[in-house]
């Protein structure tokens, strides 16, 4: 169900289509806020080819009609650029960064 999630979640946030089967998990779930939010956050990972696209375009679709995503632009980054990124302040989403930190020690990349 969490890989099957997760696809559709890339679809519907950046316009990607991939067989659910390709995600894998990046460690346990986690509770952003224990005892006050009840939204547990599954980090999985799937391995994108870049393509001749542009660096950066706006997020397809309506998303989930979330206003935090209205007007979001998407962006492919290197690994190391992305979580300097989080530590200036540029990408503000703690669960992003824990994710990009999972997936270096899985990659075996030393930060």
């Amino acid at each position: 169900a969490i890989q099957k999630r997760a696809a559709e979640e890339l679809f519907e946030e950046a316009g990607f289509r991939v067989p659910e089967d390709r995600f894998a998990s990046l460690g346990g779930p986690f509770f952003m806020l224990p005892g006050i939010v009840s939204e547990k956050i599954h980090l999985v990972a799937v391995e994108l080819q870049r393509g001749d696209g542009p660096g950066e375009w706006s997020a397809a679709g309506e998303g989930d009609g979330s206003p935090l995503e209205e007007g979001a632009v998407l962006r492919w980054r290197e690994l190391g650029l992305a979580l300097h990124a989080c530590e200036e302040g540029e990408i503000e989403d703690a669960k992003t960064e824990l994710a990009f930190r999972r997936l270096a020690r899985r990659l075996g990349i030393r930060l």
